[in-house]
């Protein structure tokens, strides 16, 4: 079977281009589960490609012995005629720690420097995925990924990352495709239950 390679996606408007436009948001009050699945089948089509916008909405969440930087971003996948969302969240541990707020951002810090006296790993009793994907007009339909007993540590590899995609879709011209995504976490030890990073949303489409 023979397949034609659409263009690669650019910012630039134009015919056959991608557009994409991001923007941010506050932190979803309630879920539905929904369309999201861990494992969806991969169409017999073009290979698989993905944008994304940078991780962004850093915190530094720490224990009175230990501490980490979790950060968030949103995905589109897209393959032959169909697209999903995708979107993750990223644990890791820099020299330089810095916090972004915002896609792109539009405030950064520094971490805190109580970081530098506590143990560069991180348990997470559970860590949810909360994923939102809007298709042109249609309503926002919501799901989660949920992660438990996650344990992260500098010591066993420098970044870890974890994934959530939606389900496949039709892929069409001049029809928005808007992902958001959330992250809420309850970290062993720390004393706080759950916390969560504030929502972002991207959104593309085919000219």
């Amino acid at each position: 079977m023979t397949h034609t390679q659409r263009p690669a996606p650019r910012t630039s408007a134009g015919k056959g281009f991608l557009r994409r436009t991001l923007g941010g948001g506050l932190a979803m009050a309630a879920l539905l589960i929904g369309f999201v699945v861990f494992a969806v089948p991969q169409p017999a089509m073009a290979a698989t490609q993905t944008i994304c916008t940078d991780f962004t909405n850093a915190k530094v969440w720490q224990t009175r012995t230990s501490w980490a930087r979790i950060r968030e971003r949103a995905c589109l996948e897209y393959s032959g005629a169909q697209v999903r969302p995708r979107t993750q969240v990223q644990v890791d541990w820099p020299a330089d720690c810095t916090l972004s707020i915002g896609v792109p951002p539009s405030v950064t810090g520094g971490c805190p420097s109580s970081r530098l006296t506590k143990s560069p790993d991180l348990l997470f009793r559970l860590l949810d995925i909360q994923q939102g994907w809007k298709v042109g007009t249609a309503n926002r339909v919501n799901g989660t990924c949920r992660i438990q007993s996650w344990n992260v540590g500098r010591l066993q590899q420098s970044t870890f990352t974890k994934t959530c995609v939606g389900s496949w879709v039709p892929r069409k011209r001049l029809v928005e495709y808007r992902v958001f995504v959330n992250v809420t976490a309850d970290v062993w030890a720390d004393g706080d239950g759950l916390k969560s990073l504030n929502e972002i949303t991207a959104s593309w489409h085919w000219a």
